[in-house]
């Protein structure tokens, strides 16, 4: 068999395989995915332990955070006028949300606004180097089409919880998302907007049909690839957010999760919003083009 074939072969298990636990998965009638169900459906979930030093546990990973000690090194040019009201307009966001406490209703949209200006709008030092969207070579894509397509954002998909309507409000949405700014790499990160409280042990059904949607969608961009890799940093109701990072192999797709991480008062947000920025920061790394063969696994 050549080399030709077998990879012809590898992608269309890979899309098969989504296509039939996509289906699965929007049929269950629960707003979160048991351990029971995550087997049922091929699904491994593991710890992912979120370091500070650039670091990442042993293992198949796809993103290589950059270190704290980075994200520091490149903060807001203080020179820039611009960028010092910049960063006065985040600190009085954070001071209005700690004052209101409306964790339930713009918890989560204040985190995914924030981190966003954070990372894709604050010019850094050096002068002249931009964002540290730019800093990590990273682009902000056009959600629809470009990482996922529109069919997979279907509220009828999204939003079945029990006793609900499928035309109800969605229990998700993507705030931002990002390619590689060369294109060269099939890789995606994303921030999701949740309307509802996490489950700290479970994940919730809509942000796991969100990965697949977008890992079909790159997966069919890139068919030179046979693995589409994409982290996700979902935001929550009571100011919480947790990192999920996701990637296919081998009729098995494999979901890494962190702990909640708090924002929810200035001392949480100075110790846990750089990690943030830092996973946001990533390096793609990995060989994509090929599914592990299953004797190395």
């Amino acid at each position: 068999m050549t080399e030709d074939t077998i990879h012809h072969r590898n992608r269309f298990r890979v899309l098969t395989w989504l296509s039939e636990k996509t289906a699965l998965l929007a049929a269950a009638k629960s707003f979160y995915v048991t351990p029971a169900l995550l087997d049922s459906l091929g699904i491994k979930s593991e710890q992912l332990v979120l370091k500070s030093d650039g670091s990442h546990e042993a293992g198949r990973h796809f993103f290589k955070p950059q270190s704290v000690d980075w994200v520091a090194s490149h903060p807001p040019d203080p020179t820039d006028e611009y960028e010092r009201r910049g960063v006065d307009r985040l600190r009085k966001v954070w001071l209005r949300h700690d004052r209101e406490r409306n964790d339930d209703e713009h918890g989560a949209e204040v985190i995914a606004t924030c981190l966003n200006t954070e990372f894709l709008t604050l010019l850094r030092i050096p002068a002249g180097s931009g964002a540290l969207q730019k800093l990590s070579g990273w682009a902000e894509g056009q959600y629809l089409g470009e990482i996922i397509k529109s069919p997979f954002m279907s509220p009828r998909v999204l939003t079945a919880g029990p006793d609900e309507s499928p035309l109800a409000p969605w229990a998700l949405d993507i705030h931002t998302a990002w390619y590689r700014r060369d294109k060269q790499a099939p890789h995606v990160i994303a921030t999701l907007v949740h309307q509802l409280a996490p489950d700290a042990q479970n994940l919730t059904r809509s942000e796991l049909l969100i990965i697949m949607g977008i890992m079909r969608t790159r997966f069919e961009l890139f068919d030179d690839h046979e693995i589409a890799p994409l982290m996700v940093i979902s935001c929550f109701h009571g100011t919480r957010a947790r990192i999920v990072q996701a990637h296919y192999d081998n009729d098995q797709l494999f979901i890494h999760k962190s702990d909640l991480v708090p924002l929810n008062s200035p001392e949480a947000r100075q110790r846990n919003i750089p990690i943030l920025l830092a996973y946001l920061s990533s390096q793609p790394t990995g060989d994509t083009r090929h599914i592990e063969p299953q004797a190395e696994r």
